[in-house]
């Protein structure tokens, strides 16, 4: 299967490239606390392919999930109005559920995804004790005025939520879900170096990602 994005593990740093052809691309991001920056241009190569079992080290095990998370985000379809997420609940080494954006009916996120598939398999107690891997900030708050995301995962009894980049400010100004997530006892880690896998999907938003 081939993967429109890929990370490359590069003496335990990981760095975005693609695994089919070079696509150079740069643009503007806003990211909540982070000020303005510019990415770099990302040269796009081919990649080996993913790893296929968890590897035992914490960090190198959040990137494999984390890439996993990407390569979900990578199926979303892209829309004006909304960002290109992807998930993953895991429990001890094993995935329990995966998401992407709008997969299911209802302008569904990622994180929701993950828990509706549970839960219409009867195995939503699952959830509780599991980490969930997200390319993005888990939402605080949504526009459609459905229950945000952070919410779904405190109630579902998460213990953990690692994401990729803070929600940019382009459709909410200032993200609350990682406060309200560690507010409800949930630790949760900001992995560093995703910023352009986790922003690639949401390249067709431009300087609004």
């Amino acid at each position: 299967m081939a993967y429109p994005l890929g990370l490359q593990s590069v003496n335990g740093l990981q760095t975005s490239e693609a695994r089919n052809g070079i696509c150079p691309v740069s643009f503007w991001i806003d990211l909540l606390g982070c000020g303005a920056r510019r990415l770099r241009s990302i040269s796009l190569q081919p990649t080996a392919a993913p790893m296929t079992a968890p590897p035992s080290d914490r960090i190198a095990r959040d990137s494999h999930f984390m890439q996993l998370a990407v390569d979900e985000a990578n199926k979303s379809i892209p829309v004006e109005s909304a960002y290109c997420v992807g998930a993953l609940l895991v429990k001890d080494g094993v995935v329990l559920s995966t998401g992407f954006s709008r997969e299911l009916p209802g302008n569904t996120h990622a994180e929701e995804c993950c828990l509706i598939k549970l839960k219409d398999q009867g195995r939503l107690e699952q959830a509780r004790g599991s980490t969930c891997y997200s390319t993005m900030e888990p939402c605080g708050e949504r526009l459609s005025g459905k229950w945000p995301c952070c919410k779904r995962l405190v109630e579902a009894g998460v213990a953990r939520v690692v994401v990729g980049i803070m929600e940019p400010t382009h459709f909410i100004q200032g993200c609350v879900g990682v406060d309200e997530l560690r507010e409800a006892g949930i630790a949760v880690d900001v992995l560093a170096g995703w910023e352009e896998a986790c922003l690639w999907p949401n390249r067709h938003l431009g300087d609004k990602a």
